[in-house]
């Protein structure tokens, strides 16, 4: 019964990767035009590893998986397609729990990324895990870039959400205008800020883009690149004060804003409480009559409307 389990899933992994946009079908000498080596003189590439998956050498296309994992700087596109390959053949081979600490980090670098149902609980079971993981953590695995800029400066603030330890640094590269060399700075970490120079006179627009990298500093995860960074537009520097002050226009102030106006306003009331006291007396200043006190508020030197 296992070897007709082996021969099904065989099966069908041969026909899932025929489908699969992350795993493209295999091609005579595939993109290269070279024949696909094997053994120790496999030529350690994406498109070996995929080849190999392909061709059902499973146990080949996770040691050369492996092996290109450990070159230094690959781009996000090889990295994603690499992790592909090494959590499936990791699950086919019953390495549960490389599968799911493999599916974790493809998840880190491609959150989108879905397991084929027809391949089986084998390789379903250990992606599920590795998506509860962070459902458990409380947090999407990503990049979250916020530039907060001046034409006086200011910085970008980076936020990579992955596995623990799995963003060594980033690499934040930016510059004033649409030409001209990149600034470039390094977080040790995977969240940080980077400072950003004062902008040329005349420039509002500031070009970035940044990059989370592994231990081999491979793109774990990416926003904007070198051919097409991500642009924001500036705000304007604050004036100082001073003399700029000056130019700002005063706005009109109402009458009943001047402390003065409330002054001689109680003064008026005052004095006429007094005089009716004087002509009506005590006994008649709560009496409804026609020389009943009524006070007036005055604006200016005439009562106010």
């Amino acid at each position: 019964m296992r070897s007709w389990g082996a021969l099904f899933l065989a099966t069908t992994l041969t026909m899932t990767t025929l489908s699969s946009p992350g795993l493209a079908a295999p091609t005579k000498g595939g993109k290269s035009g070279k024949p696909v080596a094997t053994g120790a003189a496999a030529q350690v590439d994406v498109d070996t590893v995929e080849q190999l998956y392909q061709r059902l050498e499973y146990e080949q296309a996770n040691a050369t998986a492996q092996a290109l994992l450990k070159r230094r700087g690959l781009s996000h596109d090889e990295l994603v397609r690499t992790y592909r390959v090494l959590a499936v053949t990791y699950a086919v081979l019953d390495k549960e729990t490389e599968a799911k600490e493999t599916f974790v980090k493809l998840l880190a670098v491609d959150p989108t990324y879905e397991a084929d149902p027809n391949l089986g609980p084998r390789v379903s079971e250990p992606f599920l895990e590795a998506r509860g993981f962070f459902r458990a953590q409380g947090q999407k695995p990503g990049l979250t870039v916020e530039p907060q800029v001046r034409t006086d400066g200011g910085a970008i603030r980076v936020i990579a959400k992955g596995p623990p330890r799995f963003v060594r640094r980033i690499v934040v590269s930016y510059r004033w205008g649409t030409s001209g060399a990149m600034n470039t700075s390094t977080i040790p970490s995977s969240e940080g800020a980077v400072d950003v120079i004062k902008a040329p006179a005349g420039a509002t627009r500031l070009d970035y883009y940044v990059l989370a990298q592994d231990e081999n500093e491979n793109a774990v995860m990416v926003r904007g690149s070198k051919e097409a960074p991500i642009s924001v537009f500036s705000e304007a520097a604050p004036r100082s004060g001073g003399p700029a002050d000056t130019d700002k226009p005063k706005e009109g102030r109402s009458v009943f804003a001047s402390p003065w106006f409330w002054i001689v306003s109680g003064v008026v009331v005052a004095g006429g409480a007094a005089t009716a006291y004087y002509f009506l007396g005590p006994a008649k200043i709560g009496e409804p009559t026609e020389a009943t006190f009524r006070p007036v508020l005055l604006c200016g030197t005439g009562p106010c409307r």
